[in-house]
């Protein structure tokens, strides 16, 4: 994959909301997203969580083809500065990034509501689509037995998609399952 335009660059610092903007003791990471390729993508994806600040350095372009969010400040001076802030969670906003850029994600059942909370509030229909591939995936592997976690994760999966209107749950293998786990009881009492 070559180099894109370096004057369509911008740097994206992702940092975690309510993060000490001093930089004082905060674990700081730098990229070029716009090189990487898939490996070097799940490399970012997986260490994510060891830092505070991510700064990736991405196409403009791709980040308006991708995003409605972006796509939203194309009107605005904030999309034509050299850097911009993104105050959101860095593991989770590295694998919306990651979709973007074409490569495949994997991720467990623990950090899917807080990507589609990311997918709705930054429009990156290519990670509703992983989402959705995600939910239809695994839940043919749900089995009876299956760890309290994964009911909590897909509890909070299913009330995080249903609040923003995103139906993951379509298919009738999972309605099934969620109907074995009574699932749409514990959503009525939350």
């Amino acid at each position: 994959m070559g180099k894109e335009d370096a004057s369509n660059a911008v740097l994206l610092v992702i940092s975690q909301v309510g993060c000490d903007e001093s930089g004082a003791g905060r674990l700081t990471m730098v990229v070029d997203g716009r090189e990487m390729g898939s490996e070097e993508w799940r490399s970012l994806v997986a260490e994510a969580e060891n830092f505070d600040v991510i700064s990736v350095r991405v196409d403009r372009e791709r980040l308006l083809e991708h995003s409605t969010y972006f796509r939203s400040l194309e009107n605005f001076s904030e999309l034509n500065r050299e850097s911009l802030n993104v105050n959101w969670d860095p593991p989770i906003f590295c694998i919306l990034l990651q979709c973007m850029h074409g490569f495949q994600s994997s991720f467990s059942s623990c950090v899917i509501a807080r990507l589609i909370q990311a997918v709705d509030y930054f429009g990156v229909d290519e990670a509703i689509t992983r989402c959705k591939n995600w939910v239809d995936s695994e839940m043919c592997n749900v089995r009876c037995g299956t760890e309290d976690d994964f009911l909590s994760d897909l509890l909070s999966i299913w009330s995080t998609a249903t609040e923003i209107g995103l139906d993951l749950f379509q298919s009738s293998h999972e309605l099934n399952i969620c109907s074995l786990f009574d699932l749409t009881s514990l959503v009525a009492s939350v």
